[in-house]
């Protein structure tokens, strides 16, 4: 349909818009503690997906901000992505 969106950015608009706690993901970064982090978001995003019968939805969905340093800051961003 012309002039409709997609049901994910309707969800995130009314997401961004509503008042209510938010949820943030801060990931400490640095060596073998930045790659530990990937593998366990990795995981989480894994248990989520299978637990919400969704094939399609991310981490990204679960949180409204995501905050690293160094390769904390890479492995959020790609779980954003």
């Amino acid at each position: 349909m012309v002039g409709r969106l997609p049901e994910r950015r309707i969800d995130l608009i009314a997401r961004l818009e509503s008042c209510g706690p938010r949820k943030r993901l801060a990931i400490d970064g640095g060596g073998i503690r930045g790659g530990l982090s990937l593998k366990i978001l990795e995981e989480i995003e894994r248990l989520l997906t299978k637990a919400s019968n969704r094939a399609d939805y991310r981490l990204a969905d679960y949180f409204d901000y995501v905050a690293g340093t160094s390769i904390g800051g890479r492995a959020g961003e790609r779980r954003q992505a």
